[in-house]
């Protein structure tokens, strides 16, 4: 169809907190932008990319198809594991995305959105920890 979208992806680094507290907010702090200049870098030019607060991005993609959000995925996901194969790291990253999409005439106010997508996101989370264990 030639539907417009919009998507609305929650994205939250897993276990910021403990980076924070055994390492230090300075290192926490550099983190959090090398993670944003990273995001900024998975998605196309006219998407958008905000922090929330504190680990917690949303990404804003308009007219996406689902190419279009899976290659989004793969490229979060590839630059993550870029950034943990990097010698001298005292951590690993992983991090959990909750994604909705919506036909872009969609009546649904952001925070909606937003509530939406960080439910898909808390689902994501819960999935990974289940099948790891922990």
């Amino acid at each position: 169809t030639n539907e417009q979208t919009f998507v609305t992806a929650y994205f939250d680094l897993d276990q910021f907190k403990r980076i924070n507290d055994s390492l230090g907010h300075d290192v926490g702090d550099a983190l959090l932008m090398q993670v944003a200049d990273r995001l900024r870098h998975c998605v196309r030019h006219q998407d958008t990319v905000a922090r929330m607060g504190g680990d917690e991005f949303v990404i804003l993609l308009i007219d996406a198809t689902a190419s279009d959000i899976t290659g989004m995925q793969a490229l979060l996901q590839s630059n993550v594991d870029a950034h943990n194969l990097q010698t001298g790291r005292d951590y690993a990253l992983s991090f959990s995305l909750g994604v909705i999409q919506v036909n872009i005439n969609s009546t649904e106010t952001m925070e909606t959105l937003l509530a939406l997508a960080d439910t898909e996101m808390y689902k994501h989370k819960r999935a990974r920890k289940d099948k790891t264990g922990s």
